[in-house]
C-alpha cells in the first residue's frame, strides 16, 4: 500500500489529506479550505469525515463523493463535480455552489444515495450515462437545474429502486434547462420540470414520471348520453315552436 500524507497547520487546526487505495480523505478533525484554488482528485474517491470548505474554488475529477457521519462539506460559491455516486451521511451546506454530475472515471451509472438540497445542480452526459435518484426521497434544487444529454444519446434519469419513484423538487424561482433526457421513476413536485411535449426537448417521458413534460390535460367537458342528446333536441324544438306561436299571436 502506498500512502501519501499532506499536513499543514491551518487556522482551524491540522489539515490532513490522505491518499490511500485510490481515495482522498479529509479525516475527522481535519479542515481542508480550498479557498480560490482547486483540487483535482484524478478520478479517485473523495471521503469527507472532517471539514471540506470549497469557498470560491473548485473540486473536480472526483469519482465518488461521500460525506461521512460528522463530516461537513461547505459548497460556498465554488464548484463541485464528480462522476460516480453522491452519498451524504453528514452535513452538506450548498451555499450558492454549483454541483455537477459529469461523465468520466469510467462510470456508466451514477447514483445519489441520499436526498439533499442543492443550490445549482447540473446533470450532463454525452455518453448516455444513467443517473439514479434515491427512491422514496426528495432532492431539492434552489436556484438552477440542468439536465442534458445528446439527441442521439440521451441522459437517463431513474430511481435507485425500479418502480419506486424518487422526487426532484425545484424551488419556484429556480431556472431549468432540459435537453435529450429519458425520465422514468422520478416525480417533479411541486414545480413541473420541462412542461410541454417531451419531443420539444428531444426527450422521452417514461413511466412513473409525473410532473415531467406534458402537464395534466384540462378537465374534459362532460358528454351527453344518446338519451340526453334526444331530450336536448326535443327541448330546443319545443322552444322554437313556442317562439313561432308567440310571433303568430
Amino acid at each position: 500500500m502506498r500512502t501519501i500524507v499532506f499536513a499543514v497547520l491551518a487556522m482551524f487546526g491540522t489539515l490532513c489529506v490522505v491518499n490511500a487505495w485510490g481515495q482522498i480523505e479529509v479525516g475527522a478533525g481535519a479542515t481542508l479550505d480550498v479557498g480560490s484554488g482547486s483540487l483535482d482528485a484524478g478520478c479517485q474517491d473523495l471521503s469527507v469525515a472532517g471539514n471540506l470548505l470549497v469557498v470560491q474554488g473548485s473540486v473536480s475529477g472526483v469519482r465518488s463523493l461521500s460525506i461521512g457521519a460528522g463530516g461537513q462539506l461547505g459548497g460556498g460559491a465554488g464548484t463541485i463535480s464528480w462522476s460516480g455516486d453522491w452519498t451524504n451521511n453528514g452535513v452538506f451546506d450548498a451555499g450558492t455552489s454549483t454541483a455537477s454530475s459529469v461523465d468520466g472515471c469510467g462510470r456508466a451509472m451514477s447514483a445519489f444515495t441520499t436526498g439533499d438540497t442543492f443550490s445549482r445542480l447540473s446533470l450532463q452526459s454525452g455518453a448516455g450515462r444513467e443517473i439514479r435518484f434515491p427512491s422514496g426521497r426528495t432532492t431539492m434544487v434552489q436556484r438552477s437545474f440542468v439536465a442534458a444529454g445528446l439527441a442521439g444519446n440521451r441522459l437517463l434519469i431513474r430511481s435507485t429502486t425500479a418502480g419506486n419513484a424518487a422526487t426532484t423538487a425545484l424551488a419556484p424561482a429556480a431556472t431549468q434547462s432540459v435537453f435529450a433526457v429519458d425520465v422514468a421513476d422520478n416525480h417533479a413536485a411541486p414545480e413541473a420540470i420541462a412542461p410541454g411535449p417531451a419531443s420539444s426537448y428531444q426527450s422521452v417521458k417514461g413511466p412513473n414520471s409525473e410532473g415531467w413534460f406534458d402537464l395534466a390535460s384540462s378537465a374534459s367537458i362532460p358528454a351527453l348520453s344518446v338519451m340526453g342528446l334526444a331530450l336536448l333536441a326535443a327541448a330546443l324544438a319545443l322552444a322554437a315552436l313556442l317562439c313561432l306561436a308567440n310571433e303568430s299571436a
